[in-house]
């Protein structure tokens, strides 16, 4: 997937999932792109794509510690709500997959918050 046709998927999910999130590019290179979802203040999800290796990076992120996350380094993994230093093997996700988790996650969060 090319970096144009993955932004354009990121802000469809983005109005699907998070339609009150803003989404600010950080750094776009030929073959790169590091993206910010911001979700609130001290809620964020950073996203880095390389099409070259293919690496894939989405790390939620609360008052600067993950929180939650999926990448490939490595082979496949995500990182559980639960323990988000862990690494635990999955199937290639897809990126709709990976974002419908992460709002997930985030909804979650919100909930503990109102709670």
């Amino acid at each position: 997937m090319g970096l144009d046709e993955f932004e354009r998927h990121l802000y469809q999910l983005r109005d699907r999932f998070l339609p009150n999130a803003e989404i600010h590019n950080l750094n776009r290179r030929l073959n790169a792109i590091s993206l910010r979802i911001q979700i609130s203040e001290g809620l964020l999800i950073d996203v880095y794509y390389n099409t070259d290796s293919d690496r894939l990076d989405f790390t939620t992120v609360k008052n600067k510690q993950r929180i939650f996350g999926y990448d490939n380094a490595g082979g496949w993994h995500y990182h559980p709500r639960e323990n988000p230093d862990h690494h635990e093997p999955c199937p290639k996700p897809t990126l709709e997959e990976i974002f419908k988790r992460t709002a997930q996650v985030i909804s979650y969060i919100f909930q503990q918050e109102d709670g």
